[in-house]
């Protein structure tokens, strides 16, 4: 029996045979939209991709938030006085499932919430998606778009979408108005925002993502800049060179340091023509990647929109990080050699 059957009788359970029951329409009724958002605004928001570990194990985090020892205990009692009623009708595997569950929801599995407890929280999930599908396409609507164009465009379409979204500086004011007056898809939009670029950030640490870094050439002037940097701060240069592991001071002071001379990088390599030339180079990447690579696409497409940010490369935060990622691994790659 899939998820669906399991659903369904779930559904059944709680609305047609026992659809009288206060009990079980209160449980059911701790799924619902604006209780998950509740928990969301807790536990963090699901994941952009609905069928990867991540999200089920937001989905776990939310039942958590929303069910305690009682509510699990007053609906594996309600489960157990079902049993008879499934066994007399014949419905021996529905009873075996109703006993399953229960026993999931008295004896919970670590790390684990159990069908039952994952099917209701769908149900929820479907009203919550519905409520913020609905305010998005009033946005799109508020901003003149069509939500057709971008479903039709698809991924290769959404690109200069969302260019020209964010060189228009009204429209890009009115999104943001727009969002002030709606807190739920603005804190939404704001989580999604720091995943994809947490998936850009990603795609440019993998080995095969090498053509996406800077140059040599582009990296090698800035090496006297850092060097200068670290001899004016000398606890930083004598924590950096001793044979034990900096402490964590030292190591975040290290970091910041790194950031602040990759930004200024960022914002003198990243002309527009040097800008237009990362943007061929990750059209290509993209084509080389096997479809069913759906972290490598997702990376690919959020570092596209990323890179198109009306903010100057100085302040882009994934360009800075591109250069981050490119000085770390010259300078590794430098004393693998030097050690050779």
């Amino acid at each position: 029996m899939n998820t669906t059957d399991i659903d369904s009788l779930i559904e059944e359970i709680l609305v047609d045979a026992y659809g009288e029951d206060e009990q079980l329409w209160a449980f059911r009724q701790t799924f619902e939209a604006d209780d998950l958002q509740k928990a969301f605004e807790k536990v963090g928001y699901p994941p952009m991709d609905h069928n990867d570990d991540a999200f089920f194990e937001n989905a776990r985090k939310v039942i958590d938030a929303l069910v305690d020892r009682k509510k699990r205990d007053m609906l594996a009692r309600r489960l157990v006085c079902m049993l008879p009623d499934y066994v007399a009708a014949g419905r021996h595997l529905d009873a075996w499932i109703l006993q399953h569950n229960a026993i999931l929801l008295d004896e919970p599995p670590e790390d684990a919430c159990g069908p039952f407890l994952l099917c209701m929280f769908m149900h929820g999930m479907r009203e919550w998606d519905e409520k913020r599908d609905h305010e998005q396409l009033d946005m799109f609507r508020h901003l003149g778009i069509d939500p057709e164009d971008i479903r039709r465009g698809g991924f290769e379409g959404i690109e200069p979408f969302v260019q020209a979204m964010m060189t228009d500086k009204n429209k890009t004011a009115e999104m943001q108005k727009f969002l002030n007056a709606h807190p739920e898809l603005k804190a939404l939009t704001e989580a999604q925002c720091r995943e994809s670029e947490d998936a850009a950030l990603r795609l440019v640490r993998r080995e095969d993502a090498e053509s996406l870094l800077l140059a040599p050439d582009e990296i090698v002037p800035w090496l006297p800049v850092f060097e200068e940097r670290m001899t004016k701060n000398q606890g930083m240069r004598q924590a950096m060179q001793g044979d034990a592991m900096p402490d964590e001071k030292a190591q975040k002071a290290l970091a910041d340091l790194m950031y602040s001379i990759c930004s200024e990088m960022a914002g003198e390599i990243f002309t527009k023509s040097r800008l237009d030339q990362l943007m061929d180079a990750i059209h290509t990447y993209r084509r080389g990647l096997e479809p069913k690579d759906r972290e490598g696409m997702t990376g690919v497409n959020e570092a596209l929109m990323l890179a198109q940010s009306l903010d100057p490369a100085s302040k882009n935060h994934f360009l800075t990080m591109l250069c981050y990622t490119s000085f770390t691994a010259f300078v590794d790659t430098m004393h693998k050699q030097a050690e050779a």
